[in-house]
């Protein structure tokens, strides 16, 4: 995802463009335009329900099960709240669908490589190139315990280096493994190399 979101302004010939895969940053500024008053001004997101992970649905509720297919399209006024700004404008599937993955990665990652989970040496070769260092499109964390949520503010501060500012990770933690809304909170950890955003259907 990150080598083909890089070459894609390359292969019709606008560079300038810059494409990237969207920073953890990113996903942040997204979140807080949400939360603000020119988004949906504290009301939260109603979740994405595809269980077959068909983008722009919505469900019936903010906290809707898993159903296959399409409860409400991105075009009607139910499916319209699944988006940041509460209208068919707005930026889809931040909550529920599929993760959403992040140009974002653990330095500290073990090399642990569970079924199913992408091992960093064998699909993040163009991560792990910057030498375990931020770079304009791509940033480090590094955190090799496998703690993957906060008891208290000091799992923030206390070796690991887990979240940046404006990242929505700090900010909006709120206890363990919450943070805004009651929604999950996790940053990552040595079993983990990449930051997925969003999903838990």
């Amino acid at each position: 995802m990150y080598e083909n979101s890089r070459s894609y302004g390359n292969s019709i010939g606008h560079d300038e463009y810059e494409s990237h895969l969207i920073k953890n940053s990113e996903w942040g500024a997204v979140a807080y335009l949400t939360h603000s008053r020119y988004g949906r001004n504290g009301i939260e997101v109603t979740k994405n329900n595809s269980s077959t992970f068909i983008t722009g649905n919505a469900g019936n509720t903010v906290n809707a099960s898993g159903a296959s297919g399409v409860t409400n399209a991105y075009n009607t006024a139910a499916g319209a709240l699944a988006s940041s700004t509460g209208n068919i404008s707005g930026i889809y599937d931040l909550s529920g669908g599929a993760y959403e993955v992040t140009a974002a990665y653990n330095k500290a990652y073990s090399g642990i490589n569970f079924t199913g989970v992408s091992n960093l040496n064998t699909s993040g070769t163009h991560f792990v190139s910057t030498g375990g260092s931020s770079t304009k499109y791509v940033t480090a964390y590094s955190n090799s315990t496998s703690t993957y949520n906060a008891t208290n503010l000091s799992d923030f501060t206390t070796g690991r280096d887990v979240s940046h500012t404006g990242d929505a990770i700090h900010e909006v933690w709120v206890k363990t493994s919450y943070s805004w809304f009651s929604d999950y909170s996790y940053f990552v950890d040595y079993e983990l190399p990449f930051v997925g955003r969003g999903r838990y259907l």
